[in-house]
């Protein structure tokens, strides 16, 4: 009795185009998660970070971190519509081939169809306000959790001028590398994995002052090539003299074999830790 009860209420299928469009909705879902956190968590602070005249390096590390919420909330929202059409067989448009079929008596109205709004309960549009109103208030608490990790950053100008601002984007201090107690060169070695097989290197210069330090990473140096960066690092390296100090040299062949660096840049990196 309650097969037929079931048999006798399914949906009709979705039309070949239906099903395109809720996939198409998917794959848009997981593209646009990771858009978003590209765009939102890298390029917008970057932009944020470089746009004083005379910059040449700015961390930017808080917003892959806040950008995140929000990129989920975005992605897995479009995703869940999508899965959810396609489960409850929900048509877009409609699916001609099987409309007034005696086999699907249960009228089921295509989204863009003035009937859909119209029969549709005052339950169910209490329950699509509600999930609205849901989605709305976290997308603003991400949007909220977003900017805090867009100002965060140190900057380093042309002059040798280091400043670090907060979450506001007010000035936290300022100092300059000649002013430095030391200058660290290091290759940090860091592991993941349960065995620990999967090694991740990056070589970093810090500024240590005697209330606090500024490190940057290759990658910070966004206007400046790999080369560029090297050869500058050595400048800094013979203006500081003794007060360097170079660390993790034992990492560099595991470094080059790891990450590609051209034959030129091996050398100069070679030469930043005094091993040719």
């Amino acid at each position: 009795m309650s097969i037929k009860k079931k048999d006798s209420v399914r949906k009709p299928p979705l039309s070949a185009l239906d099903k395109m469009i809720y996939r198409i909705l998917f794959v848009l879902g997981v593209c646009a998660g990771l858009f978003l956190w590209i765009f939102l968590g890298i390029w917008i602070p970057e932009k944020i970070g470089c746009s004083a005249e005379g910059v040449i390096a700015c961390t930017d590390q808080s917003g892959l971190l806040t950008s995140v919420p929000i990129a989920f909330c975005v992605g897995v929202g479009l995703i869940i519509v999508s899965v959810k059409g396609l489960e409850q067989k929900q048509p877009i448009f409609g699916n001609k081939k099987v409309e007034n079929s005696w086999r699907y008596p249960v009228a089921v109205y295509p989204l863009i169809s003035k009937a859909f709004w119209e029969k549709m309960s005052d339950k169910t549009k209490k329950y699509i306000k509600a999930q609205a109103g849901i989605f709305l208030v976290l997308l603003a608490v991400c949007a909220s959790i977003l900017f805090l990790g867009w100002y965060p950053r140190s900057v380093l100008y042309e002059d040798g001028r280091i400043e670090s601002y907060g979450v506001t984007n007010q000035l936290d201090g300022s100092a300059h590398i000649d002013e430095a107690n030391s200058l660290d060169i290091e290759i940090h070695r860091s592991s993941s994995g349960r065995k620990r097989h999967k090694r991740r290197y990056v070589l970093y210069f810090r500024f240590s002052f005697e209330k606090a330090s500024y490190s940057f990473t290759l990658g910070d140096f966004a206007n400046m090539s790999r080369k560029e960066t090297l050869l500058y690092m050595q400048d800094l390296k013979s203006r500081f003299g003794g007060r360097v100090r170079l660390i993790g040299e034992e990492y560099l062949d595991a470094m080059i074999k790891k990450i590609y660096f051209s034959p030129e840049e091996q050398e100069l990196l070679y030469a930043l830790f005094d091993l040719r």
